[in-house]
């Protein structure tokens, strides 16, 4: 399936034994598009696009390593084939994996520079951890429990 729209109250989203968890308490319709198996994009590509309605759009990376640079040129790349499609007024951006790059001043160096250039909140996430309803979030990220 390319394209699902769901109002779980919970959605986890897996590949490669890495995994995010979206936590919808309010059940607003969800639609994700499988960016990598469902969609022609040139180049690179992130592995899902999450969107509600035509406010946000949430881009995921889910990595089975620690290659946080391409995970990012994925998401640009798709963001950038998206945009005029998807014009959403609220852009975050997740890369899961299973290393901790939260601290890096690379990887501050980066957030600042995406959110500058594009207008998107990045956040670098651990496999696995929940993510509280992105819409009311604003780029708030939980831990594990």
């Amino acid at each position: 399936m390319c394209d699902e729209v769901r109002n779980d109250p919970v959605i986890v989203l897996e590949e490669r034994g890495s995994k995010i968890v979206f936590i919808n308490k309010d059940r607003a319709t969800l639609t994700i598009i499988h960016v990598d198996k469902c969609r022609d994009i040139h180049g690179i590509k992130c592995d899902k696009l999450v969107l509600y309605g035509l406010s946000v759009g949430c881009y995921v990376e889910l990595k089975s390593n620690n290659d946080t640079r391409k995970a990012v040129n994925q998401i640009l790349n798709t963001y950038t084939h998206f945009k005029d499609r998807h014009k959403t007024s609220m852009k975050y951006a997740f890369v899961v994996s299973w290393s901790n790059p939260l601290a890096s001043t690379t990887t501050q160096q980066l957030k600042l520079r995406i959110r500058q250039k594009y207008g998107i909140t990045l956040q670098f996430v651990r496999s696995n951890s929940p993510v509280p309803y992105p819409f009311e979030c604003r780029g708030r990220v939980a831990r594990a429990e």
